[in-house]
């Protein structure tokens, strides 16, 4: 029998089954939530000085002489300073990134979350080895 819905206990909503921004965030593809997740902690926290910007960009010369090897990384998370394109950003990243993890195009490979791991790594390894070109 169903629980009553006019009053007393049947009608509360435990917090947990009302879902959220954590519920929602968990229900993303892996790619994507740690794409989206790393992209907006490293904006925040480069928009209020916890990490010098500086430090998120890429150049061979640091990762050469310094072994900066974050470098390789960091300027793909890094989506600007706050304002209506980053929010904009943001929304794309997450949408688009989500909509290919998720309905992948047939590539023959058979998954989506590895075929855009690969299509992802190769782009940023396209982008890392010809920026000084």
């Amino acid at each position: 029998m169903p629980p009553p819905r006019h009053g007393g206990q049947g009608n509360v909503r435990q917090m947990d089954e009302t879902g959220g921004p954590q519920a929602w965030f968990e229900s993303l593809p892996v790619i994507t939530r740690y794409w989206f997740g790393g992209a907006l902690a490293v904006t925040v926290m480069c928009n209020f000085g916890f990490l010098p910007i500086m430090k998120m960009v890429w150049t061979w010369d640091r990762v050469w002489e310094n072994f900066e090897i974050w470098r390789f990384l960091t300027p793909f998370l890094f989506v600007g300073k706050f304002d209506f394109n980053t929010l904009m950003a943001l929304y794309m990243l997450q949408s688009y990134s989500n909509r290919y993890e998720m309905e992948p195009y047939n590539t023959g490979g058979g998954g989506g979350t590895a075929d855009y791991a690969f299509a992802l790594m190769f782009g940023a390894i396209s982008i890392v080895v010809t920026y000084p070109i």
